[in-house]
């Protein structure tokens, strides 16, 4: 762009959503405030225009400097049913909205993201400050999604051919199947140990991940991961954060030995003195080692608020591992290692009725849903292994009999899908009617949401959507938790500044308890699903 001369201007590298120059001059109520140093990057830099392919607006300036993509428009344009939904209004043209709407100030934190008329005229990005990143660990660099979910859907018309089923296609689809999928959530669910130990270590964690908690250099680098931690602008350079690691894997190391449960790892304690038969010299040269590196830690931060804050948190998240280890979330069925599945955040993409698994309930951001680590299962991971998927799945044909596990393991990975393909939903919808149908021996014909939603609450939580999230996930990406008052009451004093401060218009709590309060939780689930989709129709 430099070397040649063009008639139009530089596109600006930070529009359309990042400019903050331009934002102040199109969004100001009073034009003369605006500085001359935004009023000359406007007239250097071309802009994309807000309006897209609505924009009427004459000014022949406005048309040399601003660039006017022409965005698909929603075919069902002012009667789009569809207009709280953040993709589909970053994706699709409406009438009186603009393409590139003004950035919420609460971003992703804002409470009124399901208000219909703020989010036509506000967007709600992901924020990323500290704790905000989900790191990406290629999970599915095996996985063909494409492929997965064009093979879902034609298994699923040949059995409808098969069984007769009249007139059942992609295009048979009731509407209101295709917006609750598009609408609802994945929610986990987790015991009170559980809980702590999320809100301690700031992330929702895989039982693989929950494992290698028990490796010192691993702890460390979590440690470092955590958003107090992470605030400390001096572990940004190299050399500090190595020692900073190396500190804090001592602190560790020695934590984990005095409460017993130090385990060497091969390649993970390389301390020289691990060899020492006594334990009062290893101790010891632990204990200088840890008063070396804080002497040039400290030397190096030039804050000792930074180093209390390094010496609090990893006594914390070192003693919560310990504890954590005993009492790891979810059945922690072996199934999972093989299958791969340990190393992902179990949730349900809808109302969760598994209480077993605990009754703190977290309901997550949709956005998660779009991680590359991410998929889902029509059914429990685990459906697969056990051959309880051929009969609730009949177009699966006859179960291997004897049970050939790479056979099935195999069959789990080729039909997992990722809401990131155009289509999912629809091949989602096409299957879970089947199965309704199945389950409820009636045609496809016969089905509807309520038939959907009525299924899915009587049978148990592995029959249902089983999505399979990223292995750490940061606070910020929990949208609503539910658990009863008697647990609230009993998280630690921490736990409970922590919650307050956090989730504070994010935290239903209920008196009931057992059956009654599970009953609550899915009626809340259900019923937030369905408030979301009468808005949606109003």
């Amino acid at each position: 762009m430099s070397n040649y001369k063009h008639s139009f201007p530089t596109p600006c590298p930070w529009t359309p959503y990042n400019c903050r120059l331009h934002n102040e001059l199109t969004q100001t109520s009073n034009i003369g405030k605006v500085s001359q140093v935004t009023h000359q990057h406007c007239v250097d830099y071309a802009h994309v225009c807000p309006f897209g392919r609505n924009c009427n607006n004459p000014n022949s300036w406005h048309r040399e400097k601003l660039i006017h993509v022409a965005r698909m428009p929603c075919k069902f344009g002012d009667g789009c049913n569809r207009l709280n939904q953040e993709d589909h209004l970053n994706s699709f043209t409406h009438p009186k909205i603009r393409d590139i709407r003004i950035a919420c100030k609460h971003a992703d934190k804002c409470h009124e993201r399901q208000d219909r008329n703020h989010i036509s005229k506000y967007r709600h990005s992901m924020t990323f400050k500290d704790s905000g990143v989900v790191g990406y660990f290629n999970l599915n660099k095996d996985l063909d999604f494409v492929q997965n979910q064009n093979s879902n859907i034609q298994r699923v018309l040949d059995y409808a051919e098969k069984k007769n089923w009249k007139q059942f296609t992609l295009k048979s689809i009731p509407t209101e199947i295709i917006d609750w999928l598009e609408t609802v959530q994945p929610v986990h669910r987790c015991k009170l140990e559980i809980f702590e130990s999320i809100i301690l270590h700031g992330h929702v964690m895989s039982l693989d991940y929950m494992d290698n908690l028990s490796k010192p250099k691993f702890v460390a680098n979590s440690i470092l991961q955590h958003s107090q931690i992470r605030r400390i602008e001096r572990l940004k350079i190299s050399q500090c954060a190595d020692n900073a690691r190396e500190y804090i894997t001592a602190l560790v190391s020695d934590i984990y030995e005095k409460a017993g449960f130090l385990k060497r790892y091969a390649g993970d304690v390389t301390e020289s003195f691990t060899t020492h038969a006594d334990d009062n010299a290893r101790l010891a040269d632990r204990a200088k080692l840890i008063k070396q590196k804080e002497r040039a830690l400290s030397a190096q931060l030039k804050n000792q608020e930074d180093m209390e804050t390094i010496r609090v948190k990893t006594k914390e998240i070192a003693e919560g591992s310990i504890k954590l280890n005993s009492n790891k979330s979810g059945i922690g069925y072996s199934v999972d290692k093989k299958l791969g599945t340990n190393k992902a955040v179990f949730s349900i993409l809808g109302p969760h009725t598994g209480h077993h698994y605990g009754d703190v309930v977290l309901i997550f951001k949709r956005e998660i849903l779009h991680h590359p680590d991410a998929n889902f299962s029509l059914q429990a991971a685990t459906s697969y292994f056990s051959g309880n998927c051929y009969e609730w799945r009949p177009w699966f044909g006859t179960a291997p009999n004897p049970k050939v596990e790479s056979t099935q393991i195999d069959l789990c990975h080729k039909t997992n899908l990722q809401p990131s393909v155009p289509g999912y939903e629809y091949a989602t919808a096409l299957e879970l009617i089947a199965i309704t149908s199945h389950k409820m021996n009636k045609t496809p014909a016969e089905i509807d949401l309520d038939k959907v939603i009525q299924r899915w609450l009587t049978v148990d939580s592995h029959e249902v959507i089983e999505a399979h999230l990223p292995p750490l996930i940061p606070l910020d990406y929990i949208e609503q938790i539910y658990m009863p008052q008697s647990i609230y009451k009993a998280l630690s004093e921490n736990t409970h500044n922590i919650v307050d401060d956090l989730f504070k218009g994010c935290l239903t709590l209920s008196d009931k308890e057992s059956k009654d309060y599970n009953k609550f939780v899915v009626e809340q689930l259900n019923g937030e699903v369905h408030e979301v989709l009468e808005d949606a129709l109003d």
